[in-house]
């Protein structure tokens, strides 16, 4: 029993002994060029929390890239299709078909207009935690190498 609870101590303790960074941020730190300089900070004890915010505005941009795309994307197809709606029933005679032709184009380009409109701010974004990402590996790259 002593023997089990003592191989139950240092398998628990073994994530505290282990490295600190999951398999995929040393994935990225290598695809930026920084995981050798992350080493030997981590190596010397350093404060490697620069590396940290490195992933940090990386995982922020991969985050806010998902709904920016998926939201242009639906913008995209209700506008063409509601202005072609919009166009194909502005030419035909007035009819009640027309009519709602043109109802449902006009709500098809409202809700594209919309949902374009709602990316902006997600798009911003991920451009502004993209330049903060680079512009921080940059100051990093300069200052280990």
């Amino acid at each position: 029993m002593k023997h089990a609870l003592l191989l139950l101590v240092l398998l628990c303790c073994q994530s505290l002994l282990a490295q600190d960074l999951q398999r995929g941020a040393v994935h990225q730190l290598k695809n930026f060029g920084l995981y050798e300089s992350y080493q030997k900070r981590s190596m010397e004890q350093q404060s490697t929390e620069a590396f940290e915010l490195v992933l940090n505005y990386h995982q922020k941009a991969i985050v806010n890239d998902i709904p920016s795309t998926l939201l242009r994307t639906i913008g995209t197809i209700s506008v063409a299709a509601g202005g072609t709606l919009l166009i194909a029933s502005s030419g035909s005679q007035s009819s009640e078909g027309s009519a709602l032709v043109g109802a449902i184009g006009a709500m098809s380009l409202g809700v594209g207009l919309v949902s374009y409109g709602i990316s902006i701010p997600f798009r911003s974004g991920v451009k502004k935690n993209r330049q903060l990402r680079d512009q921080l590996i940059a100051e990093l790259k300069s200052t280990t190498f």
